[in-house]
């Protein structure tokens, strides 16, 4: 982390010709994006992968329905609280209203478009009723809940649709005879192991790709928004 918003600010400061910060830009930024990217590709196969093979391994279905009232009680009741704790920090501290105004207009032209992609989104969410939500969660096709997943124009049920597919080939995968059920387990089983392994691999990585993402940053919008960012991984972690 100091390592890459050292060599920004000092890249940004000492390197006077545009041109030339760009290309040593170019050369660092995909190696953050590498990082990135590592993470995101095993997302999905984590899904569905952990959630298959434990719901499966839990067996008995009166069991797994007595865990899963339990849990989804439990993950209101938090979630509740969750979102009560950082709506209160947010606005106790507003982290964001330290940024510098200059700053904050180069931000909203350059994500401007995933801005409005999300605010689409939200907005045609907010004009569904509960009963079409919840259906919206049950995949039609859950292969295009994976496919689009991260894509933020998408109005389907996306990641939580992936892990209603998995609970849902969980239970099956629990229902059936053992021996029937016994090789596709063991695919679950090396997938998920395999899985792990690539995120080793990212973790590997970590370092540099940290490096690398601030680097950008830095170069980009200057030294300050570092402080701002310090100031909203603080209100972050403290919540």
């Amino acid at each position: 982390m100091f390592l890459g918003v050292g060599a920004g600010f000092l890249c940004r400061n000492f390197i006077t010709d545009p041109e030339t910060l760009a290309t040593v830009t170019a050369f660092v930024k995909p190696i953050g994006d590498i990082f990135m990217r590592f993470i995101f590709m095993m997302v999905i196969p984590l899904i569905v992968s952990a959630l298959v093979m434990g719901v499966s391994e839990v067996g008995d279905l009166t069991k797994l329905g007595r865990i899963g009232f339990k849990l989804l009680r439990y993950t209101l009741i938090v979630t509740a609280i969750s979102v009560f704790i950082g709506l209160g920090m947010v606005h106790i501290f507003a982290p964001g209203k330290s940024l510098d105004p200059a700053q904050r207009a180069v931000l909203l032209e350059k994500f401007r478009d995933k801005a409005d992609d999300v605010k689409a989104k939200t907005d045609m969410v907010k004009g569904k009723s509960i009963g079409e939500i919840i259906t919206q969660i049950i995949p039609k096709n859950p292969l295009e809940d994976m496919v689009r997943a991260f894509d933020p124009t998408y109005t389907g049920g996306g990641l939580l649709s992936v892990m209603v597919f998995s609970l849902i080939v969980g239970i099956a995968l629990s229902s059936i005879d053992p021996e029937k059920a016994r090789p596709f387990k063991l695919f679950i089983e090396s997938l998920y192991e395999i899985v792990m392994k690539v995120i080793g691999f990212a973790m590997q990585l970590a370092p540099f790709g940290v490096a690398s993402l601030l680097f950008t940053l830095t170069v980009g919008l200057g030294f300050s928004i570092i402080a701002v960012l310090g100031k909203y991984v603080f209100v972050v972690i403290a919540a």
